[in-house]
C-alpha cells in the first residue's frame, strides 16, 4: 500500500475512533482512496497450502508448523488449506466469493518449490472457475 494512503488512512481511523466512530470499511475506504487520489487497497489473504493427493500432507504441513513456529497445524486451521489442488482451490475460490480479493500462497510442506508448480496448478483452477468452469 502507498504511504501515503496508509497514513491516511491511520489519520482516518484514529480521528473516528476519538469521535467514537468506527474507521472506514468496504466503500468506505474506497472513498476516502479516491478522495486522495489513490487507487482502492486490496484485500489480501495470506493462506499456507499443502496442495497434495497424498494423505501424509496433513502430517507434513504439521511438521512444517511445529517446527518453524512450534505450535501444531491445529492452531494455524484459519490459514493453512491441505488437499489435492481441486479442494484447494474450491476453498480459495469460497474466500474470494466472501470478498478477498487476491491471496499469498505459502508453502506448508518440507519441498516449497514443489509446493510452487502445485500452487500454479490451483491458480489455473481458480482462473478457469473465474471464467465460468467449476473450482
Amino acid at each position: 500500500m502507498n504511504r501515503a494512503l496508509a497514513a491516511a488512512l491511520r489519520v482516518v481511523a484514529t480521528d473516528a475512533r476519538l469521535a467514537g466512530r468506527r474507521p472506514p470499511r468496504g466503500p468506505q475506504v474506497q472513498q476516502v482512496a479516491s478522495g486522495h487520489g489513490r487507487a482502492t487497497p486490496k484485500t489480501l489473504m495470506m493462506v499456507f497450502a499443502n496442495v497434495s493427493k497424498d494423505a501424509g500432507a496433513r502430517q507434513e504441513a504439521d511438521r512444517v508448523f511445529c517446527g518453524q513456529y512450534r505450535l501444531p497445524l491445529e492452531r494455524f486451521e484459519r490459514w493453512a488449506l491441505v488437499g489435492d489442488a481441486e479442494s484447494v482451490a474450491s476453498d480459495l475460490a469460497e474466500l474470494r466469493n466472501a470478498g478477498v480479493d487476491g491471496f499469498v500462497l505459502v508453502p506448508a510442506a518440507p519441498n516449497p518449490l514443489a509446493q510452487h508448480d502445485r500452487f500454479a496448478d490451483v491458480v489455473d483452477l481458480l482462473e478457469n472457475a473465474r471464467r465460468g468452469g467449476a473450482a
